[in-house]
């Protein structure tokens, strides 16, 4: 299981930015990753890029594990 953050399509490439610094100075907060733990979720970092690939191929893989 992940969880990430999404926004609506052409979110202006500035307002982005914001969220991919702000998402990786909470990777860097103690009490953040303590509060992870807790829950035995392990946090990871992808940019917008990198995360857009990784839902591609999460769709794709889904789709062909039940035929969608």
């Amino acid at each position: 299981m992940w969880n990430g953050i999404s926004g609506p399509p052409r979110l202006p490439s500035h307002i982005v930015e914001v969220w991919d610094q702000a998402m990786k100075e909470m990777l860097k907060d103690s009490e953040y990753l303590l509060q992870f733990k807790n829950l035995f979720l392990r946090p990871f970092y992808h940019n917008p890029s990198e995360m857009k690939d990784y839902v591609r191929k999460e769709s794709e893989d889904l789709a062909d594990l039940y035929g969608g």
